[in-house]
């Protein structure tokens, strides 16, 4: 048997330079007086900030796919304890807010969560998702009640209602949709809308409801329900006739219109009135993208995919009145004007004062523009709803803060914060380690950053050009960028400013290498050459100052595209965009070699430290492993699902990394070409990676403008098991992904089981089998033992009981199952009962029947009892050996289940007696207090005027 080549495993270490990623979405909340804390996404994880120091003060970590969705749940007192995220595959996870700890998995949908929201008393949560089903989740039980099926098109938006059962759902299908939850049944369905819904609110206590779609209007709908409420089984679809409409300014000083419909009220069968009261037309003509209001309902805002946000104040009863008032007074004036005076009563009583329309129940405020392309915002009113406070995520990596005053009329937003330090405002599309492994440099559009590797924090940010390369000068006290129009800009560090810019070549500088003698460095553009330079000490002032020298000039016939200097000083490779890579000789610029091969130009390529190999990357998707000797292909491998376009050499060895725009990073041996692992991270193409000096650290960025930090590990990665594991992890996806088992009598049902098949469930199922099955071997085992003894007249031996059950440190078999049974997660004990074959779910009924008798796990039992029922109901109505024992457990369930009630029933009853004792004694604490201050008070009161009568006796 052949040696096995070992290699090391590299891990995810850490990810950085991401404030906000623009799909999650913002959640701000208070604590304390002066601290504000922001939730925001950061690709797979979700990360919490005090906006008041800029720390990032926990991260809850997610797997491999990006957050689409967040909510916050409230405990009994209105606080945030709880957070929720939606991820891209469908997984909901549930985190605590201290700990960051992740309580709980949902899995129910197939696709990405497009919302997510949580009735006012934080016990349940609904779910939207594109594959077009809305799930309402126990958040108690901690799993999901039903499915809601209905809509065409992906889900949009979720929210509860907050005074009846029903759920209201938007969608790209152009229907809003009203679900009663007490029969989960649709009851109504508005098809008003022409374009996709995007999304809507409930104001003035979910009297209106405000929709979104994809032209510029907002549209106003007023509910009505019927005092005697009741969906059963009918369903309405409500689509309302359009008429004339009339338009009104909002106020005098007000530009923009509102549209208001005189439409017929249309009083459905569901019990559910809707009548449009018209339209609020934006001043942005794009589609809309949000529609936010903050808790108390006071405040509206509105935002497309420009950097502006609109807002409008919501009038009270009162501010209302106001302007009816003012509007009736204003008619009579035009009235009086026009006609002389005559008539006016007659003409103003045709101002309607008792139905107030849109431009009364809606104050536009002014425009909010913020610094970048607005992906999502939060709104918060002080309580003496004075002043509101926008806060909102950009496109361009930054959370912005603006106030408004609510009482002055033409107030201006002011902006209070603006939060951008720990990231770029657009990809990083460089990326280096200095030669003490300790700092890290990024370039983008606009800036450059240097990070601290340990702590992963930005400490020196400067301004700069479009960056495109850029390496650390010797001494890691300088840096130089390569820019997109052809200049060459060396920063200092320590005083983090731009000491000189150069203009070195006439278009983009894609690439740069440093000589092996560390004196200088090559550049490559796309003005057909490769230079030479050569650093300098400048003597500026008292102080020498870091300069290039321009040496050398390489004359090529294309774009140069990337660029290699070999260790040994001999050989430079440059790719150019005729698909070929040249190799000359660095001391007389003689051509040496030509490597062809790749289909479309090499992106990029990399030279080994012992200058024996070249690796190549091109947009084919391609890697090539080159022998730089005689320039022979060793290899060509199919690397990548996109175009390579980082390629590095680990120091000293044959292992080579290379990123695509597919985001995954692949290591390789140069050797014997095999693929040693996949890193899964980026969500989007990888720009540029780094490997550290010491071989230890990797470095990677990408379009989701995240740093990704990768570490070597001590732990031995043996090919084979790599492969394996794999394979496993494509199984489970595909499994995750599979059909569902169709139940009898659900398939045209608009509620179905909200739980999905995955992996996990697959596991249960078999341990719950083994489970079964290790029961029926001991019982068996035990019933021989006691009929053998009976036999023979004496005293039975209980057989030992199995590892499984010892290792349980369970008392007796039935201690044993409910163990097992209790293993299994709420929220995918359904999916696990569906995987079970039909004689093993009639075991486990007789199991069930013997639990019950002892009282064990007495809801979860009865639970899966009602669901075998329910999902076996034909088999086992079917099977008459099978009644006498479907009787007894109907028995058995039933007096459990009032016996738990009882119970429940009692300790209710006790904490309310406890809860009417602790607010019977404050009452006559504060009694008490009031009463000797009372005392106190006529106390002082008597002194002073037996001191005011001592005084005037005196006199």
């Amino acid at each position: 048997m052949g040696l096995t080549k070992q290699y090391r495993r590299f891990e995810a270490l850490a990810s950085f330079g991401v404030i906000a990623s623009g799909h999650g979405g913002l959640i701000t909340l208070n604590r304390g007086a002066q601290t504000r804390w922001a939730v925001t996404a950061k690709a797979e994880r979700g990360q919490l900030w005090n906006l008041k120091n800029g720390d990032k003060l926990r991260d809850f970590m997610g797997e491999k796919h990006e957050v689409t969705a967040m909510a916050l749940t409230p405990d009994w007192r209105g606080e945030a304890t709880k957070l929720v995220l939606g991820y891209h595959d469908g997984a909901i996870r549930v985190f605590d807010l201290d700990t960051a700890e992740c309580l709980v998995t949902l899995n129910g949908h197939k696709s990405c969560i497009t919302a997510l929201t949580l009735d006012g008393s934080g016990l349940r949560l609904a779910s939207g998702s594109r594959d077009t089903h809305v799930i309402v989740w126990d958040m108690v039980n901690e799993c999901g009640l039903y499915r809601l099926k209905g809509h065409k098109g992906p889900v949009t938006q979720v929210r509860f209602m907050t005074d009846r059962p029903v759920l209201i759902s938007s969608s790209k299908d152009t229907r809003v949709k009203f679900w009663d939850l007490d029969i989960q049944h649709g009851f109504a369905t508005l098809t008003r809308h022409l374009t996709e819904i995007w999304d809507f609110v409930l104001v003035k206590n979910d009297q209106y409801l405000v929709t979104g779609s994809g032209d510029a209007e907002l549209r106003i709908w007023k509910l009505t329900f019927d005092p005697e409420f009741s969906a059963l089984n009918k369903s309405q679809k409500l689509d309302l006739p359009g008429q004339a409409s009339k338009k009104f300014k909002v106020n005098e000083t007000e530009e923009d219109e509102f549209e208001d419909l005189d439409e017929d009220n249309l009083d459905a069968d569901s019990g559910l009135k809707i009548e449009k009261l018209g339209s609020i037309l934006r001043g942005a003509p794009d589609k809309v993208s949000h529609v936010v209001t903050d808790v108390s309902g006071r405040l509206m805002a509105v935002h497309g995919r420009d950097n502006s946000v609109e807002l409008f104040l919501i009038n009270n009863e009162e501010e209302v009145k106001k302007r009816m008032q003012k509007k009736a007074k204003k008619e009579r004036r035009k009235v009086a004007k026009k006609e002389g005076g005559s008539e006016v009563q007659e003409s103003v009583s045709t101002v309607n004062l008792d139905t107030p329309t849109i431009q009364e129940e809606f104050r536009r405020l002014k425009v909010i523009r913020a610094g970048g392309k607005v992906r999502h915002l939060s709104l918060e009113v002080t309580r003496d709803e004075t002043l509101g406070v926008i806060d909102l995520i950009t496109a361009n990596n930054q959370i912005e803060s603006f106030t408004i005053d609510l009482i002055e009329k033409n107030a201006d937003p002011e902006m209070k914060l603006r939060f951008d330090h720990p990231g770029h405002r657009s990809d990083v599309r460089t990326v280096q380690f200095s030669s003490d492994n300790t700092s890290i440099l990024s370039g983008s559009h606009e800036s450059i950053k240097i990070w601290n590797r340990n702590v992963q924090v930005c400490v020196r940010t400067v301004a700069s050009g479009y960056c495109l390369s850029s390496l650390f000068v010797p001494g890691d006290r300088q840096v130089i960028v390569g820019t997109r129009k052809g200049t060459i800009q060396i920063f200092d560090i320590a005083s983090a400013e731009m000491t000189e810019e150069i203009e070195a070549h006439d278009k983009e500088i894609w690439a740069m290498s440093l000589n092996p003698d560390k004196k200088g460095f090559v550049t490559a553009s796309a003005d057909h050459s490769v230079k030479f330079w050569a650093f300098e000490l400048l003597k500026v002032g008292e102080k020498r100052q870091l300069s290039i020298l321009h040496k050398r000039t390489l004359k090529l016939d294309e774009d140069a595209i990337a660029v290699k200097l070999s260790e040994d000083g001999r050989m430079i490779a440059v790719s150019l965009m005729d698909s070929t890579i040249k190799v000359f000789f660095v001391d007389t610029l003689k051509f040496f070699l030509s490597l062809y091969g790749h289909k479309l130009p090499a992106l990029a390529l990399d030279i080994s430290t012992d200058s024996t190999l070249i690796v190549t990357g091109g947009a084919d998707k391609n890697i090539k492993i080159w022998g730089l000797d005689f320039g022979d292909c060793h290899r060509s491998i199919f690397a990548h699902d996109d175009s390579v376009t980082a390629i590095q050499f680990i120091p000293n060895t044959h292992l080579f990394f290379t990123g695509g725009k597919d985001g995954k990073i692949k290591q390789w041996d140069a050797d014997n070409f095999e693929r040693i692992l996949t890193l899964d991270g980026h969500h989007g193409e990888i720009w540029s990676l780094a490997v550290a000096p010491n071989s230890r650290f990797l470095v990677s960025s990408g379009h989701d403008k995240t740093l990704r930090l990768w570490e070597r590990t001590e732990e031995i990665l043996v090919l084979e098991d790599e492969r394996e594991t794999e394979r496993e992890r494509e199984e489970e996806d595909e499994l995750a992904t599979g059909e569902a088992r169709i139940i009898p009598g659900q398939e045209e049902k608009e509620a179905d089981l909200p739980g999905k098949k995955t992996a996990e469930t697959e596991k249960g199922a078999e341990r719950l089998m083994e489970a079964i099955q290790v029961y029926r071997d001991y019982t068996e085992e035990v019933k021989e033992a006691e009929s053998e003894a009976k036999a023979l007249k004496k005293e039975p031996i209980i057989p030992v009981m199995p590892p499984l059950m010892l290792a349980y440190q369970c008392q007796t078999p039935e201690h044993y199952m409910a163990k097992m049974i209790g293993l299994i997660k709420s929220s995918e004990i359904e999916q696990t009962l569906l995987v079970l074959p039909f004689d093993v779910t009639v075991h486990l009924l007789e199991i069930i029947r013997l639990l019950l008798e002892k009282r064990l796990s007495v809801e979860v039992i009865c639970r899966i009892f009602f669901f075998i029922v329910e999902v076996n109901f034909g088999p086992l109505s079917s099977a008459k050996e099978l009644r006498p024992l479907l009787q007894d457990l109907r028995g058995l369930a039933k007096d459990r289940l009032q016996e738990v009630k009882d119970t429940v029933g009692f300790n209710m009853a006790a904490l309310r007696y406890t809860l009417q004792q602790k607010d019977e004694k404050q009452k006559a604490i504060e009694l008490q207090d009031a009463v000797s201050k009372f005392k106190d008070k006529r106390k002082k009161k008597k002194n002073k005027e037996r001191a005011l009568q001592t005084a005037i006796l005196t006199l």
